[in-house]
């Protein structure tokens, strides 16, 4: 609800939207309650790395946990239940490049979704290297174990996406090789997560220049096989057995719960979500993964 620190303008209008109502109607609360009562989480590490809407994503994660009273220390490392820990990073593994234009901004300031939080998010250690030199991995500073879990992306920014789709398959398949080669020092689970789609009034839903002040709004479906996006991840990644979180779970259809037009300050927003909302169907089939539980709420262990 509205009262979660994190959870602030322009994202809080899911009054207008009714997206919240959606996200409570899907469950939502009840699995991320499930996954940390569960006792699967304890002493791991959920890390999430990513863009605005990755960070949206971490809002959910951790405003649910609130919710379902699991959380003990609001941050940019959330502290849950269990001795766990939730946290966010633009910059965790140097995975991800993004356009021009943020990548200058970030140069200049680090802290560009996170001086908020007061905390810095600095570039840090080199997960494919680590992998190549069969080395453990590190975020900030952190040895991570077989016990982590990473959920990464290749972000919205159309101008890196291509280099990370490309640096997150080696990744991949430089741990695979690795694993079965029985090289892996303990290096943590990593999933990608598939592109939320955008709602924009042009082919696939896309962000264009023209499109940010178009009067009819957001497009409330898509044909996500028309979006230039969904096409990338269904090259890169579907097609060489790489599973996807939230790729079905059909939010082409939920371009509605966008912030759209709903804050007259800014132009039309079909990238980002009204909270609670969408990022909440994602939260929940992380924390599902995270706990190992299956989406009925089994141990997926047992």
């Amino acid at each position: 609800d509205d009262t979660c620190g994190p959870l602030h303008s322009p994202y809080n209008v899911s009054s207008i939207t009714g997206s919240g109502q959606m996200s409570y109607q899907s469950g939502t609360l009840s699995s991320v309650r499930q996954a940390l009562t569960s006792g699967n989480l304890d002493n791991r590490r959920v890390i999430l790395v990513g863009d605005s809407v990755m960070y949206q994503i971490f809002i959910s994660l951790v405003c649910l946990s609130r919710s379902a009273g699991g959380l003990v220390e609001y941050g940019r490392k959330a502290k849950i239940i269990g001795n766990a820990s939730i946290m966010f990073s633009e910059w965790g593994g140097k995975l991800l490049t993004f356009n021009e234009r943020k990548q200058a901004t970030v140069e200049k300031n680090r802290d560009t979704f996170l001086s908020r939080l007061g905390e810095s998010a600095r570039p840090g250690h080199n997960w494919i290297k680590s992998c190549e030199d069969r080395e453990v991995m590190k975020f900030e500073g952190l040895a991570l174990t077989a016990n982590d879990i990473v959920f990464t992306h290749a972000t919205v920014h159309g101008e890196g996406r291509q280099a990370n789709m490309e640096k997150i398959v080696r990744l991949l398949t430089c741990m695979d090789h690795a694993r079965n080669n029985g090289e892996d020092p303990g290096w943590p689970t990593i999933r990608i997560v598939a592109s939320l789609p955008q709602h924009f009034p042009g082919p696939g839903g896309a962000y264009s220049d023209a499109d940010v002040v178009d009067p009819d709004g957001c497009l409330l479906s898509i044909n996500p096989v028309e979006s230039e996006f969904y096409q990338q991840e269904t090259l890169h990644f579907v097609e060489n057995g790489i599973p996807l979180v939230g790729r079905d779970l059909g939010l082409e259809d939920l371009g509605m719960y966008h912030i759209g037009g709903t804050n007259p300050e800014v132009k039309l927003d079909c990238t980002h979500w009204s909270l609670p909302g969408v990022p909440d169907l994602i939260a929940k089939e992380m924390m599902e993964i995270a706990a190992d539980l299956d989406p009925s709420g089994v141990d997926g262990r047992s």
